[in-house]
């Protein structure tokens, strides 16, 4: 019996690590988790809502840093549903909510940090980091919206 809990505990484990643990996830949904924040969406939200040009190469690079945590959240957020949205049945309405709640996090931690940046002179604020978001998801929708096919 003791072998046996030790092995649900090790498989735990090993399926914190995305290269261990398999779900029914398609490859373009992973796909979108580390590719959301292109730059030319980004600059183009960062212009819309008039965010200090200075800063921009500094948001672009945080956030691509930043993707690499979109998966694991993504995973931390489905484990926490029940029914897991991810396996074992792909439930695409309910992963578009908890990918949109990933970005949106990595996204905000990263625009928070340049909220009061002394250098620049835009104040950046939650209805910035909202809309800007906003921006770059609806530009992307289409894209999530033939993936996962909601």
């Amino acid at each position: 019996m003791k072998r046996i809990y030790l092995f649900f505990v090790m498989m735990g484990i090993t399926c914190s690590s995305p290269l261990y643990c398999y779900d029914q996830s398609p490859a373009c949904y992973k796909q979108i988790q580390q590719t959301f924040f292109r730059q030319d969406l980004l600059v183009a939200g960062l212009s819309l809502y008039s965010v200090n040009q200075n800063i921009w190469l500094n948001i672009y690079n945080d956030l691509q840093n930043g993707a690499s945590s979109v998966p694991s959240i993504v995973d931390n957020l489905a484990r926490a549903k029940n029914p897991n949205p991810l396996d074992p049945v792909f439930l695409p309405g309910a992963s578009a909510e908890i990918l949109q709640q990933a970005l949106f996090s990595v996204f905000q931690g990263v625009m928070n940090k340049y909220a009061y940046e002394a250098s620049s002179s835009t104040v950046i604020n939650q209805n910035t980091i909202v809309g800007i978001f906003r921006y770059m998801w609806e530009q992307q929708y289409s894209l999530l919206e033939a993936c996962i096919k909601i």
